[in-house]
This record gives structure tokens, sequence and C-alpha cells, in this order.
């Protein structure tokens, strides 16, 4: 078998990093994109952050609506709370900072040859589909405690305004890991 890069974006980080560190012979390297480094730090900071900007623009809706909220923690109305959390994230330009809703990502997948109408217009539902099964194990990822060592290159892109993958956790994690 040629030996190839294994690049991930964002839960699919989740999934190389584990890859490459089990099976490092089958790699050149790895390319992380946003990387899930501890998914419950995570949203810890990003609700920090959303709330800090509710404050500073004296949005009181936001703030109200953001009172008592904690995703990451709360095992009955997680959901509900993740995505009050995310639309927030999204209007304040913590998920893309130069756009306050998801529609210039609709139509990149409109545009692209590899998804059908029908791919695109499922999309939301198996997003949420796969979040609501996968969250158990989404909270506990720690890469920094699971994954201290990668016996293969790794690079990582972290966006300095993404408030969903925070760049602090993408710092801490490659300043202390030990890769090739």
């Amino acid at each position: 078998m040629e030996k190839t890069h294994r690049m991930g974006f964002s839960w699919g980080t989740a999934l190389g990093l584990r890859t490459v560190r089990v099976h490092p012979e089958d790699f050149l390297g790895y390319i992380g994109v946003s990387p899930l480094v501890n998914y419950a730090e995570g949203k810890r900071l990003s609700l920090e952050q959303v709330r800090r900007i509710a404050r500073e623009t004296n949005d009181r809706k936001a703030v109200e609506e953001l009172a008592g909220n904690n995703p990451a923690c709360r095992p009955d109305c997680w959901h509900a709370q993740l995505m009050r959390e995310r639309s927030w994230l999204l209007k304040f330009g913590g998920v893309y900072h130069t756009a306050d809703n998801y529609r210039h990502e609709m139509r990149m997948l409109l545009g692209a040859s590899e998804y059908s109408f029908l791919d695109v217009a499922w999309r939301p539902m198996g997003s949420d589909l796969s979040l609501r099964t996968l969250w158990p194990e989404i909270m506990r990822l720690d890469f920094l405690e699971s994954a201290p060592r990668i016996d293969v290159p790794v690079v990582f892109l972290a966006g300095r305004y993404d408030c969903n993958a925070p760049a602090g956790l993408t710092q801490a994690y490659f300043d202390r890991l030990q890769a090739a």
C-alpha cells in the first residue's frame, strides 16, 4: 500500500488523529483543520466567548438566552443549549468571521460536482443525527491526554476567529505534542 497524508476537518480531525495514532506506518503525515482537541473545553471557551460578546455589544436577548447555558454538562437538554449557543456564535462571527449565516456554505456545496441537490438538502438532518448519536463520545475527546505522541509529521490549521474549535486549544496541543 502506498503511504498517503491524512487530513481531517472539524469532527474529521478526531477520526484522522485516531487513525494516524494507531497506524502511523500507513501515513506520511497528518493535517488537521479546525481540530477538535478537547471538545468539552472547547465548548466552555466558546460559550465564554459568545457571552462576552453579548455583554460587550449589550445584546440583551443574547445575554438572556445564554444565561444558564452549558451544553457540555447538561445531558438532559444539551442539544437545545448547543443550538442556542451556536446560533449566537454564528451571529457574532465566531463560526465564520465574515458571515453570520450558512448561505455561502450551501452555495459552495450546491456548486460542487461531488454533491447532488438531495445531498445538500439532507445534510442538515444528517449532521444533526450524527451530532446526537456521537455526542457522548465527542464530549470525551481529549487529545491532550489520549494522543500526546503521533509518529508522523503533524500540521494544524486553526483560525484565530474560530470559536467552535478555539485556536488556543490547538496551540496548547501543538506545543505539547511529540510528533515525528
